[in-house]
């Protein structure tokens, strides 16, 4: 072979190389762009949806939740209950926001952002999808005693109630569904058959507790006087 065609063998290699190189540069930008819109397409719905649940919120009548509590107690309708299973829990990113979610029922609620210190509470209930909640640094040794033992969650350990005295009112049938600021300063949502706790040492404070996760979690120690379906909140 002549030193000619050894030149021209060598261009043609050599385009070729180039054409290889080009050809998996252009592929990879593309599978970039590609990565790119399919992340854009997942987080340009999130705003709408996190505006959607809360604009949802609107739609239903906000109540004093202390003046319709209170008005349950004096017709005899909240019995007494105690927390008694027991949980996992892992300290909360600062900033995380935790969100409950009931297994069938959807979002429950959106925590405000954690602070250092506070905790992610799993209940340990499969019926309700084991859901986790949000509870401040300040509240959360108040609920709950030290950890007894490590759990087989990653970063996650288990706590056992202290079983505070909680007063109950389940919300009657009858009652049309009603939104009420709770003790976090979030709006949140009351239906037919909900629990609203109030803890018997923290009068101004109120929790709603999804049914399936209240039967699940706490033991009823006195039970209301009258069937709630008898109660009409003004």
């Amino acid at each position: 072979m002549n030193t000619f065609n050894i030149g021209i063998l060598s261009i043609i290699f050599t385009l070729l190389r180039a054409y290889s190189v080009a050809k998996n540069l252009w592929l990879n930008y593309m599978n970039k762009q590609s990565n790119y819109l399919k992340l854009l397409l997942i987080l340009l719905p999130l705003p709408a949806l996190a505006y959607d649940e809360r604009a949802s919120l609107e739609q239903y009548p906000t109540k004093d939740i202390v003046a319709y509590f209170q008005q349950a107690q004096q017709k005899g309708l909240t019995g007494i209950a105690q927390k008694c299973k027991s949980v996992y829990a892992r300290l909360a990113t600062p900033g995380e926001i935790i969100k409950t979610i009931i297994k069938g029922g959807g979002t429950e609620v959106i925590s405000s952002a954690a602070e250092e210190g506070d905790w992610v509470v799993e209940n340990i209930c499969p019926a309700t999808g084991n859901e986790q909640y949000w509870v401040e640094k300040a509240k959360f040794h108040q609920y709950y005693h030290d950890p007894v033992t490590v759990s087989s969650k990653l970063n996650y350990l288990r706590f056992i109630p202290t079983g505070k005295m909680m007063n109950y009112f389940i919300v009657p049938e009858t009652e049309s569904a009603f939104t009420f600021i709770n003790s976090w300063g979030k709006k949140q949502l009351l239906r037919a058959g909900d629990i609203v706790i109030q803890p018997v040492s923290q009068p101004k404070s109120f929790y709603h507790v999804p049914k399936q996760s209240f039967f699940c979690t706490y033991n009823i120690l006195v039970t209301a006087h009258k069937s709630s379906n008898n109660f009409a909140s003004n």
